[in-house]
């Protein structure tokens, strides 16, 4: 059975994780679901394409904290064309958007009014949601825990709730990879993407200094990654400091801009990857996680609500309190003092990643779908 598909994700430029995740999945589908048409499209495009769309023809989305004018789209398609059949990917439950309207959008330039802003969208931005959300969506979240948190959520403010579906992020290779932990005498704990604060660099160079003030073995840290924001730009270059300041030049290496193309070899480069962020509130998703899986690589992560939901501590690597310097840094050197232990982390992620493999998810959604076309 063809099924047509018009698919409204955020432009491929400038990249971010949301984009990004657009276009692996229609690798993925494009490979194991050829029936399955996808007509990929921005904000701007859907909202002079879905008036002339046949009646109840389905539209997929893709929609996080950042993503407000694919919210205000598809507000305005709801106002117009409610007929249409939606299924809509919430990658940070439970908040659909963080700027839902122009207005708060205009909101977001100093700090007073992202505090209001903040009370406003906890307490009465559900009445915005509300004026998009249709009762017939059928919405998918990419962890177990944002599931509930957005049925949670629907059950408090939505009359007519959607269905919450839960489908794994994809892994990034397929087949996926079971690297071989790397030959290098000087073991390497590895880190990439956006620069920004909540990612939790300042907590890996912290940490390093404790380990060097206490002559202790670590590891080197191998660091990828750009900021996209000017917050993030200020924030490496505190970074850049703190690594002078603590004379820790030799053993933490910034690298700058990493293509999709050359993490492989990255991640085969390394014995970890630190995954140290902080907890927004959100139950997002990690791409970052499923990279490791992808290349059976461990990981170092943070005990937050929705990293502890996902990873097994002691099976895929270490989950480690967020704010605990002196507890990320014993587990630090424990990746050059373990070793071995580290290797067997490698048989633990890659014994959890079976069902974010390409052709397990694809199934499941050409299912959902189907379900959506004949509803």
């Amino acid at each position: 059975m063809n099924i047509n598909i018009t698919y409204l994700a955020p432009q491929l430029q400038p990249l971010n994780g949301i984009s990004q995740y657009a276009t692996l999945l229609l690798t993925a589908m494009k490979k194991y679901a050829p029936q399955v048409s996808f007509h990929r499209v921005n904000e701007m495009t859907f909202e002079q394409l879905y008036a002339t769309l046949p009646k109840a023809s389905v539209v997929m989305a893709e929609m996080g904290a950042g993503e407000g004018k694919v919210f205000q789209a598809l507000r305005k398609q709801k106002a117009h064309r409610p007929d249409l059949k939606r299924l809509i990917t919430i990658h940070d439950p439970p908040r659909f958007a963080v700027e839902p309207t122009p207005f708060l959008e205009k909101m977001a330039c100093s700090l007073p009014t992202r505090v209001i802003r903040r009370i406003f969208l906890d307490k009465l931005g559900w009445i915005i949601e509300r004026q998009m959300v249709q009762p017939t969506d059928v919405v998918l979240c990419l962890t177990p825990r944002g599931k509930k948190v957005l049925e949670e959520k629907f059950k408090r403010f939505f009359p007519a709730a959607p269905k919450v579906c839960y489908m794994p992020h994809l892994l990034y290779a397929d087949p996926p990879e079971h690297a071989a932990p790397p030959e290098h005498s000087e073991p390497r704990l590895g880190y990439f993407g956006y620069i920004n604060p909540h990612k939790g660099l300042h907590i890996l160079i912290e940490a390093a200094y404790r380990l060097r003030k206490a002559k202790q073995p670590m590891p080197t840290l191998v660091l990828y990654g750009e900021p996209i924001t000017a917050k993030g730009s200020a924030y490496l270059k505190r970074m850049y400091r703190l690594v002078h300041k603590y004379r820790l030049e030799d053993k933490v290496q910034f690298k700058g801009y990493i293509s999709n193309e050359d993490l492989p070899a990255f991640l085969r480069s390394i014995d970890a990857l630190a995954i140290p962020y902080l907890d927004l509130g959100f139950a997002s998703a990690s791409g970052i996680l499923q990279w490791a899986r992808s290349y059976g690589v461990p990981v170092l992560a943070s005990q937050t609500p929705t990293l502890s939901s996902l990873i097994a501590d002691g099976i895929e690597g270490r989950v480690i309190s967020t704010k605990n310097i002196d507890e990320w840094a014993e587990a630090m050197s424990s990746i050059a003092t373990e070793r071995k232990k580290w290797k067997t982390f490698r048989e633990g992620i890659i014994s959890r990643r079976t069902e974010a493999e390409w052709k397990s998810v694809v199934h499941r959604l050409v299912e959902i779908l189907e379900t959506l076309q004949h509803a």
